[in-house]
This record gives C-alpha cells, sequence and structure tokens, in this order.
C-alpha cells in the first residue's frame, strides 16, 4: 500500500505535468477545429444589423456582422473597404471595395450592397446614424423620411461608392463602424467571420459555423453555439460568457437624471444625489477591476486623448440634504448588464438622499426610452473615439443645458469567463469580444 506521502507527491506530479503539458500545448500555438458555446444574459429580438446596446448584442454583431471600416486606436481601417480616397477639398470621399469578397449566401460584396445597406443605416435608431445623417449630403432629409433621394451617397462602379460631406470632416469614415452599418446582402446575408446556420431569437439560441472567405481570414474554431445563460452568463456546457471583470475600461456606470421629471427638477435634488454617491465604497465592494472616474467617457477612450485626466477618485461623497428631496417617490430603470448588487447600492444612495427609488430591470436597449426618472446603464460607446462618444452621450441622454443630469459612478472592465484550454479571445476597444483568433488547446 502506498504510503500518504507517495501519494501526495504523486499527485502533485500529475498536477505538474498537467501545467507542463497545458504550457506546452499552448506554445504551439493556434490550431484549427473544435466547437465551443457562448452564454449570454440577453437575446436582441433580431440578428440583423441594429445598434448594439448590452453585452450580448455587442456580441452576436461581431460575430455575424462587417462592416466597410474598423476602427483601430481611433482610426479608421480597411474591412470590407479596401481604401479611400478624398477630393474636392475634404467634402467627397471615394471608398474602394475589396474585389472577389462574397457575402454568407456566396453573393459578391458590390458598391451596390454597400449603398443599399447604408441607407438603411441612415434611417437606424442610432446616435451614430444620426450623426452620419447630419453629414451626408441629403442625410438629413432622407433620415427624416421626407425624400428618398439621397445626393451625398453615389455608386460610382461595381466596387466603388462616392459619399458626399457638407463639411470636411474626419469622422465621416469613423461613423461607418457602427454596428448597425453593417453591410448585407440582398436576401439578409451578413459578412462576418460566422455564418448563422440556424437561429431563433425566441428560443435564445443561434448556432454558427467559420465562414472560410472573411476578409481577415478564416477564424480558428470550426463552430459556435450561442444561447440564454443565467445572470451571470453562466451554464450548463458555456466555455465562454461575456462579463463585467478583468479586461479594458471600454464602458462607464452611469446614472442619468430626467431634469424634466417632476421628482428630480429642482438642482438642488440632482446634486444631493450626486454628492451622496460613494464611488469609492461602489468600486471597491461591488466592481473589482473598475476605476472611479471623473468624465462619463470610458477611460479607453480618454487616454488617447492629449492632456486626459487619468480615472481617479472622484470626491468624497457629502451629507445630503434630505429636505431638498423629501422622500419623493421615483422609477429607476436598470439595464440588466448592470449586476443586482450594484442596482441595490445605488437604490440605497438615492435613499439617503431623500428618494424612494424603485428599481425596474429592462433590457439595454429599452433603458433608453422606458419612460423613467432615472437610468442606470452600462454604457460603452458605439464608436470608440471620444469625440464620436461624447456626441452619441448628448443624443441618448440630452441634458438641455442642465446640471448635474449624467452622473459618471465607475468606469467598468470588460471581459469574460472561459474555460482552461480557451485561448486568443480579444475584447477589442468598442468592448465587443472577438473569437475570430480564438482556439481551443486540443
Amino acid at each position: 500500500m502506498n504510503s500518504p506521502r507517495a501519494s501526495a507527491t504523486v499527485a502533485a506530479l500529475v498536477v505538474i505535468a498537467i501545467a507542463i503539458a497545458a504550457v506546452v500545448g499552448a506554445a504551439l500555438g493556434p490550431v484549427y477545429g473544435g466547437r465551443m458555446t457562448v452564454g449570454i444574459v440577453e437575446m436582441p429580438a433580431r440578428f440583423d444589423p441594429a445598434p448594439a446596446h448590452g453585452a450580448g448584442a455587442r456580441f452576436l454583431s461581431a460575430l455575424v456582422h462587417e462592416r466597410l471600416v474598423v476602427l483601430r486606436n481611433e482610426l479608421p481601417e480597411p474591412a470590407l473597404a479596401e481604401s479611400w480616397a478624398s477630393a474636392a477639398d475634404g467634402r467627397e470621399w471615394a471608398i474602394r471595395l475589396r474585389p472577389d469578397s462574397v457575402f454568407h449566401d456566396g453573393a459578391p460584396i458590390t458598391a451596390a450592397d454597400a449603398a443599399r445597406s447604408l441607407r438603411r443605416y441612415l434611417r437606424s435608431p442610432s446616435a451614430a446614424a444620426a450623426g452620419w445623417a447630419a453629414r451626408v449630403d441629403g442625410g438629413r432629409a432622407y433620415r427624416d423620411r421626407a425624400t428618398d433621394a439621397l445626393p451625398g451617397l453615389v455608386v460610382a462602379d461595381a466596387l466603388t461608392l462616392v459619399v458626399r460631406v457638407r463639411d470636411p470632416s474626419g469622422s465621416t469614415l469613423s461613423l461607418l463602424a457602427a454596428a448597425d452599418a453593417a453591410i448585407t446582402s440582398a436576401r439578409g446575408a451578413g459578412a462576418g467571420p460566422f455564418v448563422p446556420t440556424t437561429a431563433s431569437p425566441i428560443r435564445g439560441t443561434l448556432a454558427a459555423v467559420a465562414f472560410p472567405a472573411h476578409v481577415r481570414g478564416r477564424p480558428f474554431l470550426d463552430a459556435i453555439a450561442v444561447q440564454l445563460a443565467g445572470s451571470s452568463g453562466s451554464g450548463n456546457g458555456v466555455d465562454l460568457a461575456p462579463a463585467i471583470g478583468p479586461g479594458p475600461l471600454a464602458a462607464t456606470l452611469l446614472l442619468i437624471l430626467d431634469p424634466d421629471h417632476p421628482s428630480l427638477a429642482r438642482l438642488e435634488v440632482r446634486r444631493a444625489v450626486d454628492a451622496t454617491i460613494d464611488r469609492e465604497d461602489l468600486v471597491r465592494n461591488f466592481l473589482p477591476g473598475g476605476a472611479t472616474i471623473l468624465s462619463p467617457i470610458p477611460p479607453l477612450l480618454l487616454s488617447a486623448m492629449p492632456g486626459a485626466a487619468p480615472a481617479r477618485p472622484a470626491r468624497s461623497p457629502r451629507p445630503a440634504s434630505r429636505s431638498a428631496a423629501a422622500q419623493i417617490s421615483m422609477v429607476l430603470a436598470v439595464s440588466s448588464d448592470v449586476p443586482a448588487l450594484v442596482s441595490q447600492r445605488v437604490v440605497a444612495y438615492l435613499g439617503a438622499a431623500g428618494l424612494d427609488a424603485t428599481a425596474i430591470q429592462v433590457s439595454p436597449d429599452n433603458v433608453w426610452t422606458l419612460r423613467a426618472a432615472a437610468r442606470l446603464v452600462a454604457w460603452t460607446p458605439a464608436i470608440p473615439e471620444p469625440l464620436l462618444a461624447r456626441e452619441e452621450l448628448a443624443w441618448l441622454a440630452p441634458s438641455r443645458g442642465s446640471e448635474a443630469v449624467v452622473l459618471p459612478l465607475a468606469a467598468l472592465p470588460i471581459g469574460h469567463r472561459s474555460r482552461m484550454g480557451l485561448h486568443g479571445v480579444a475584447v477589442d476597444r468598442g468592448g465587443h469580444i472577438r473569437l475570430e483568433d480564438a482556439w481551443i488547446m486540443p
């Protein structure tokens, strides 16, 4: 019979052997093959291009769709577009598509497809689409459905699209990186790294296989299954789940107060709310990996701006004046991707400021439109560029000059939980989890 010491030695050697095998396997580099299951908390109602609010929508957008350009370090880089050139003192852009590119359904990607998709984009209910409409010749009238004429968008030839803008602006191309600006075929097929094979938003499932003709090459994984999971994104057989956790500070937790609502119309009430929230306590005890901030723009984006202040503690809270709020009842709309413990703590802060808040959980899409006195959202800008992010936030939460309307509470790390042996998962500056380079160690 083996002695306890010998058994312990054997067990230790087995653990070491497994660890060495893992290191050696990873060192061999990516391999093709394998399937994985992703668990997301919320499933969009549709899988066609749309504004991507929430981790689930961002994930699916990056999985099945592709745009003309992507942003890297806040500058546009080619995706379905191969190149572009400006003319007419920056008021005209000629965008050349990649030759031989195809959609998931095998149809060639043409300038006519791009024009049709961008017309759809101009009427999308998003800040990015509104911003692009304001720049393109005839864009505002087209977006308002006053006309179907759009002089700012012209198909020059099979692979060249000409965009004419009202004023020269470097953001013209950047706004084409939005999720709802994805290019689709006449039959609705996408061009992203994975091809949906079966999809059921009602059942909360999607199956997809690798797209060999993707513009950045075939993904390493053979197939991906997406399913609805628990509130943490975990579930039986889930290999990966988007999560607020270790990762880039690509999102911010915002408390948005409606100055037109009777309970928050007075400035002293909004100031009392701002003063009562202990940002340091919120980050330290409920948002590990987060950071206290002074700006609503995610630190990942602000870091690229000259002279930008880094994430740092906000001022310490001071006692709120209860007489200012007089225990007024109000509704707090909470985005479903905000952790429950965080929303409960914010409700407690509101109570300390004299506001009796009832929290209602809603989807990341509906949280911006539901009638409520206040909203608690985990906001990731549609375009990962600081000036466009400010423009988006002003569109989503217009303050009309009122003070203490958008209260930044914390910077959020956008990451994921995954099983051992899964490598190459990336989170980009826009908070999208990308599986193009993901692979499973054999």
